[in-house]
């Protein structure tokens, strides 16, 4: 006996929605779709569905999907029903229903090709959702995530012409997306971009550039653009800043950032340290290396133990090559 799809009876007359979602979201799982290439599923089933639809229906059974695949299917065949005796068109707030559902999901790259499908789609968010900057920024997450910048840092300009004023969390989520590939300029331009349109750059956006930017003479000027923003330099960015010194072999620059953090109290942690110690060692600064443990320790560390035994690590093995090299200890 064939099966048969779920349809609602005198149930499709009430103004109550819950009957229609209910039987809309079983229909969706005797389909059962399962992933976004939906060639091998028919949405005609739905089709009797068509003379209810309106935007508060849409909402309630995309939001009633556990299954996110559930909700695009719907979603696709909501966008353009046969018939549609109501000439029905998805709301602002049906788009940002389905995408939401699926960042929800890190369903990223699903999420972005649904943007990229409709040519008018990023308009439309603009224009119909300027107090949701909720949805935006995770619009450009998504974006960046999977690697599309360009479109992404087109976004965000878009927003600000359309008079959308972008937030902090919006200009963070690009610039880490740039300093992730590894682009500085953009990133610091976004950076520059944010602190003249009135926004005051948060710690964590400043850290995201300093990781790119420690082996660059411009990290100076951020520093100066932090103190001017009302910034002071935490031990986060400390610790990015020494060990890119050390990376980078300018080990005077580094002790200095060393000797900065703990006479501020500021722990430095055991992978800087440890960065630190071997390039004192391996330059037979061990005076430099024994004095900069015992100001560590003075700091409110509670792991003293480690880091005396990085140091003799170190030691050990730079006794070790002088040894094996005749070199008097």
């Amino acid at each position: 006996m064939p099966s048969r799809s779920p349809t609602l009876n005198n149930a499709f007359h009430t103004p109550d929605r819950r009957p229609l979602v209910a039987a809309i979201t079983s229909l969706l799982q005797h389909l059962n779709p399962q992933n976004r290439n939906f060639k091998n599923f028919t949405s005609n089933s739905l089709n009797q569905f068509s003379h209810h639809l309106d935007s508060k229906l849409v909402l309630k059974v995309i939001q009633n999907q556990t299954n996110p695949f559930h909700a695009l299917f719907f979603f696709n065949w909501a966008s353009n029903p046969n018939p549609n005796p109501n000439n029905y068109t998805h709301s602002h707030l049906c788009y940002k229903a389905i995408i939401d559902t699926l960042l929800s999901h890190s369903l990223l790259s699903t999420a972005t090709s649904l943007l990229q499908q409709s040519s008018k789609l990023s308009d439309f968010f603009i224009d119909g959702l300027k107090d949701n900057i909720s949805t935006h920024n995770s619009i450009l997450k998504g974006l960046c995530i999977v690697g599309k910048l360009e479109q992404a840092g087109t976004y965000l300009k878009h927003m600000t012409k359309s008079n959308v004023k972008p937030d902090v969390i919006s200009y963070r989520v690009v610039i880490n997306g740039y300093c992730k590939m590894g682009k500085s300029d953009e990133a610091i331009s976004l950076l520059k971009e944010m602190q003249a349109g009135g926004i005051k750059p948060n710690v964590s956006s400043f850290n995201d550039v300093f990781r790119i930017l420690v082996w660059m003479q411009e990290v100076e000027g951020l520093l100066d653009a932090m103190f001017r923003s009302g910034h002071n330099i935490d031990a986060t960015m400390y610790s990015c800043l020494l060990k890119g010194y050390c990376e980078d072999g300018n080990l005077e620059a580094a002790m200095r950032i060393a000797y900065e953090m703990v006479s501020k109290k500021f722990v430095i942690n055991l992978e800087s340290i440890s960065i630190l110690f071997k390039e004192l060692c391996a330059k037979m600064k061990f005076t430099e290396a024994e004095t900069l443990f015992e100001m560590c320790v003075r700091c409110p560390v509670d792991d003293k133990d480690n880091y005396r035994r990085i140091l003799d690590e170190q030691l050990c093995i730079m006794q070790g090559i002088r040894t094996e090299y005749g070199q008097n200890s």
